[in-house]
């Protein structure tokens, strides 16, 4: 586990980041997913949507820094088909679709 506490910067502008990478290196792979949302459920931890990348060019194109806000997550029923979750994102606009 590993946290990057920093900025994206470009030209004047800079963004503050703080970024955990959680990389599972041999095992079973439940084992990180659960440490990941037992990560989310206890502490103030949240996904975002934009990639550092993103974050740059935004920036480089002279934008000022956007507000940092968390990330909608649209829950769906855990038999849900990926149309029916395409479906539910797209009418409410959600990035991010956590299943159970």
């Amino acid at each position: 586990m590993r946290s990057i506490l920093g900025d994206v910067k470009a030209g004047e502008f800079a963004e503050p980041i703080c970024e955990l990478e959680l990389e599972l290196l041999r095992g079973d792979t439940r084992a990180v997913l659960k440490l990941a949302k037992q990560l989310l459920s206890q502490t103030g931890l949240r996904q975002g949507s934009l990639s550092k990348a993103a974050r740059g060019y935004h920036l480089a194109q002279g934008n000022a820094p956007r507000e940092n806000t968390p990330t909608t997550i649209l829950r769906t029923a855990a038999k849900a088909t990926v149309e029916q979750g395409l479906e539910a994102s797209a009418g409410s606009g959600v990035v991010t679709v956590a299943v159970p």
